[in-house]
């Protein structure tokens, strides 16, 4: 048997009995799959769209089911498996959701999230804990330090410290709930372990709250700490004991000026790379609206499709892997801006600066 449950908490449940369903999974963001043994596998996700197999049937199940390579090491593809004398594996379902990020460009890539665990709890409760993570309580900075917000990814917050006591306070609500909580702290910069103060109560070691250092690529220590934690109310936390090393951050500037692609409305640009591991470079087209890159890796962004006869002016910033951002390059001047197709003579152009 599979359940979907809805963000309400509603769930719904599908057999394959006599034949596979046809479940509607627009709309949906748990989905368990109900074996035999105490725990079911779930996964959760914002699905827009999914289906089940239904193909391959079998003389003794309606469940495709198949042990052909790599489990069997010879020339056996969909060979059916109908005995238990070697692993096997089968397919129920597919899942469809959205991208959670994309990167165009000279490094281009696409990146998709999906949470999936096992549980011997109802699926219809892990509401709260597809919230948490779907919709995580926004990260509001205090002092001694900065933050990207919530990395879907890492299931984590993540700041980096500009101070010895980083304090921040997350906003938490009945549609934001906590459900255990992770923050990585970059730039704690030495071996010593944290001490917590949650809501200015100190916060003793335990099962409910655990810690460690690791490395991040710049050799810098890196405070990781884990806590045990369920709520709907807003509360702070503050981590006595960084010594982080500060540096300062200067203008970005162009390396290749913003120029169009010949015979296209496409524009390209490249930033000057910041010295230092983990930059990040933001490409902003400047005013009357058009496509800005969000922070990514590379330096260099293409604007595409742009309105042909047009001339589009960008500006740009930089960040390190501590998020300390640089000012913008200059937003007005020749230097940054770039026609969009063929300018007809006689035609004005619209200028964004």
């Amino acid at each position: 048997m599979m359940t979907l449950v809805d963000p309400t908490g509603k769930a719904s449940d599908y057999d394959w009995n006599p034949n596979p369903p046809n479940p509607a999974y627009g709309g949906k963001i748990i989905q368990m799959i109900h074996l035999m043994g105490r725990y079911s596998p779930f996964t959760i996700q914002e699905f827009n769209d999914g289906d089940v197999y239904s193909g391959a049937s079998t003389w003794y199940s309606v469940f495709p089911s198949w042990n052909h390579w790599p489990t069997s090491q010879i020339d056996s593809s969909s060979r059916n498996s109908s005995f238990s004398d070697r692993a096997a594996h089968s397919s129920i379902s597919h899942l469809f959701w959205p991208l959670s990020g994309q990167q165009r460009g000279d490094v281009p890539y696409q990146e998709k999230t999906l949470m999936e665990g096992m549980t011997d709890k109802p699926a219809s409760s892990l509401v709260s804990l597809a919230n948490s993570w779907l919709h995580a309580p926004p990260l509001e900075t205090i002092s001694d330090c900065r933050s990207q917000g919530y990395d879907q990814t890492q299931r984590a917050y993540v700041l980096s410290a500009t101070g010895p006591a980083p304090s921040f306070r997350i906003t938490a609500s009945a549609q934001n709930p906590i459900v255990n909580l992770c923050f990585v702290v970059k730039n704690w910069n030495c071996e010593d372990s944290a001490q917590l103060q949650i809501d200015s109560k100190a916060e003793g070691a335990g099962p409910s709250f655990r810690q460690g250092i690791v490395r991040d690529p710049n050799g810098r220590a890196t405070l990781v700490v884990w806590l045990q934690r369920q709520g709907t109310d807003p509360v702070t936390f503050t981590l006595h004991g960084a010594k982080p090393d500060l540096e300062n951050q200067h203008s970005m500037t162009w390396a290749t000026n913003p120029q169009p692609v010949a015979n296209t409305t496409d524009v390209t640009m490249t930033a000057t790379a910041h010295p230092g591991i983990g930059n990040e470079y933001w490409f902003e087209r400047v005013g009357g609206g058009g496509d800005t890159s969000g922070w990514q890796s590379a330096p260099v962004y293409t604007d595409f499709a742009l309105p042909a006869n047009t001339e589009v002016a960008y500006r740009v910033k930089a960040r390190d892997a501590y998020f300390a951002e640089t000012n913008w390059s200059p937003g007005q001047g020749q230097d940054n801006r770039a026609s969009a197709g063929n300018v007809e003579p006689g035609r004005r152009r619209g200028q964004n600066n």
